[in-house]
Order: C-alpha cells, then sequence, then structure tokens
C-alpha cells in the first residue's frame, strides 16, 4: 500500500519518523537487554518503558532439560521456509503514556543443537501481531550440542512505536531435523532509546503520504490520503501524551482512490492523526491554534 498526497509537493507527507535534537542522538542506547535468564526475564529496561519475559508462542515448547543459562526451545518445524506462523519466541515492549520508542535494531546470540533449527528469523509487529515486518533473511544459529556456543544474528532498522502502541519482537526458528531439537538464545538487545511522546517527532519530506491543510489551524483542517488498492482503514486523533481523542475511521475496508476527512479538536494545542492501512502506519502533527 502506497499513499500519495492529494495536495502540492509543498505539503509534507510522512513514511517515517525520526527523533528531533531534543530527545539525543537515537542511533545508540538500549531499550532492553535480555541476558541469559532461563525463564526469560529481562536484565534491563529503559525508564519509560514496560516489558513481558521472553515467552514461546504458535506452539513452542520448552525443553524439559534446559540449558543452564539462556532461553532454551524445542518443537521447531522441519519446513525451510519462514512463515510468521511458525513457531517463536517473542518479547513484548510498550512505552509508558507520554512515550515512545526509537527502535535502531536487534540482535541475539543464538544456537541450535544437532538436531534443532538451522535457521531463525527476526520479525517485529507493532499493530499486535496482525502483521509482521520481517527481516528478509535468516540468521543461522551457532551448530552445537553443548549449551552456551552462540552466534551473533543481528538487524540494523529504525522506527518509532509512539504509546498506545508497543512492539513485538520475534525470534522464529525452523529448518530442524527433529522436534526435539534445541534452539538457545541469549544477550538478547532491542538497540534504541525511549522518548517523550509526538512532540518529540519530527516529520520526513516525502512526495508520498498523508497531509494536511491548514496547519496549524484555527477551525478546522481536512486530513487527505490515497490508497493505491482496497485497505482495512482506522484513523485516529490523539494529543501529546499519546491519548486517543477522536476516532474517524474505525477498521473500515475502503476501496482504492483518494480520500478527504475534516479533523477538529476544541482545545489549542498540538496533536497528530494516526492513519493505519493494512500493515502501514503513518502520522500527523497539526496545531490548533
Amino acid at each position: 500500500m502506497k499513499l500519495k498526497s492529494t495536495f502540492s509537493k509543498t505539503v509534507f507527507g510522512l513514511s517515517i519518523f525520526l527523533a528531533t535534537t531534543s530527545v539525543g542522538n537515537k542511533a545508540h542506547g538500549q531499550i532492553i537487554s535480555y541476558t541469559n535468564d532461563t525463564g526469560g526475564v529481562m536484565n534491563m529496561i529503559a525508564p519509560n518503558a514496560s516489558c513481558d519475559t521472553l515467552t514461546r508462542v504458535n506452539g513452542a515448547l520448552r525443553l524439559s532439560s534446559p540449558c543452564t543459562n539462556g532461553f532454551s526451545t524445542r518443537g521447531f518445524i522441519s519446513s525451510t521456509t519462514y512463515s510468521d506462523t511458525t513457531k517463536a519466541i517473542q518479547v513484548t515492549v510498550t512505552p509508558h503514556v507520554g512515550y515512545g520508542l526509537y527502535v535502531t535494531g536487534f540482535s541475539a546470540d543464538l544456537r541450535h543443537s544437532n538436531t534443532g533449527a538451522q535457521s531463525a528469523r527476526f520479525a517485529y509487529s507493532v499493530n499486535g501481531g496482525t502483521t509482521w515486518i520481517n527481516q528478509g533473511s535468516n540468521q543461522t544459529p551457532f551448530a552445537s550440542g553443548t549449551c552456551d556456543s552462540m552466534a551473533t544474528g543481528t538487524w540494523t532498522t529504525a522506527f518509532n512505536v509512539i504509546y498506545p502502541y508497543s512492539l513485538k519482537f520475534r525470534v522464529y526458528g525452523f529448518n530442524a531435523t527433529a522436534t526435539t531439537g534445541n534452539m538457545q538464545i541469549m544477550n538478547l538487545l532491542i538497540n534504541g532509546t525511549v522518548h517523550t511522546g509526538p512532540s518529540a517527532i519530527e516529520e520526513v519530506s516525502d512526495e508520498s503520504g498523508m497531509s494536511i491543510y491548514p496547519n496549524p489551524v484555527y477551525d478546522a483542517s481536512v486530513l487527505s490520503y490515497h490508497l493505491s488498492d482496497d485497505q482495512n482503514v482506522s484513523v485516529s486523533v490523539y494529543n501529546i501524551l499519546g491519548q486517543e481523542v477522536s476516532t474517524m475511521v474505525n477498521n473500515t475496508t475502503q476501496q482504492a482512490g483518494d480520500y478527504q476527512l475534516p479533523v477538529a479538536v476544541s482545545t489549542p494545542g498540538m496533536y497528530y492523526v494516526r492513519l493505519t492501512a493494512g500493515d502501514q502506519v503513518y502520522s500527523k502533527k497539526f496545531i490548533k491554534l
């Protein structure tokens, strides 16, 4: 799905967020760190974010005799093809009210036993697991019958997750020769920073994307966007604390074409409109005078 502006090229669209200098250098830091707890408990969680433990999803199972370090999992399939329904290890991170996550990448130490998952795939979701964005290539866990002999897999990427949304990150395992085989994870990192909410975000100018005009606004603005194909669409307005102010479109299928919606708020301040179309999320700031 691609959004196309219906206004002139001077109107900014949004395809990705970047942090302003007031938030600091986003290229460094860690949002969460998992080291080697066998129950999947995090070693570090950045302030103003919460995180669950590592969990096994899609039918992945705990070993009866796991390694004494790290998170050991079995039950992986023999298929050599990645699927987002494949057995995986998952962690969920949620920014607190008024905050967001600026993610710059992922890394994890991986090992497979002699019959365990020989291939792994990193993926994340920012819409509750409805859709998954995967790395596009496989990681190769270290092949060893000995616990703690690891190979490090990395993925450098950049995106924002603003409250009330959460980040779900998964390590999928597959290409196993037996379901009893083990994949062991240690030293999992989600790199990036936790920052204050939408006021700390600026937009990347692009010829595609949605637009709001006029902006700033005294009375009401018009949101314009273009769908290149049929999509399931939601449109909502949030304040700078990440609190939903109004919902204009609620999980409705819209056909390909151009759309315009009135955007109105009663209280002066900074707001943003969030548009979710399929697996794409776009946001646009506007100011009410």
